[in-house]
């Protein structure tokens, strides 16, 4: 998807952190509507915690935008830390049943971090000042949390797809 800007031979850091801004913008929306649809409750609740996650995210994003104009990078403390992970202890994950919507929004909520994260990494490895690979390659540890409460949710309510196999 990104494959246009990233095959350019100089990298557009202005129009990466713009990518990245436009990416936490998506996921805010999407949440953000998608959170009063679900019929899980908690469920709910953990897509409108995300969504202040992406907030900050966007907040940064907007800090490093202005921080760039005066060639400073700004360092990854100031997203702090992923703390999705620590919502669930094993076992007290939300349930879903297959047979709601809420399995099409987790699995676009899948989609949207997955995307998120690889162009995370890309940008990250392309930039060659510490602070900024840092900073972009903490996202990409928030966006690799949200993933996996997601995908941790599919699992332990053995959603199964079409074919009959287990996502």
């Amino acid at each position: 998807m990104f494959e246009e800007f990233f095959s350019s031979e100089s990298l557009d850091v202005a129009k990466g952190v713009e990518i990245a801004m436009d990416l936490e913008k998506k996921s805010i929306e999407f949440y953000s509507e998608k959170s009063k649809n679900l019929e899980s409750k908690e469920l709910a609740e953990l897509l409108k915690f995300i969504m202040k996650e992406e907030v900050n995210h966007l907040k940064q994003l907007e800090s490093l935008k202005k921080s760039l104009m005066k060639k400073k990078w700004i360092g990854p403390e100031k997203l702090g830390k992923p703390e999705g992970p620590k919502l669930y202890i094993e076992g007290t994950s939300p349930m879903i049943r297959e047979d709601s919507g809420d399995v099409g929004i987790l699995l676009g909520a899948i989609r949207a971090e997955e995307e998120a994260r690889e162009f995370y990494e890309e940008f990250s490895r392309k930039i060659k000042d510490e602070n900024g690979r840092e900073f972009f390659e903490r996202l990409v540890e928030f966006e690799q949390s949200h993933y996996d409460l997601f995908d941790g949710i599919l699992k332990s309510s053995e959603v199964k797809v079409e074919g009959g196999e287990r996502l």
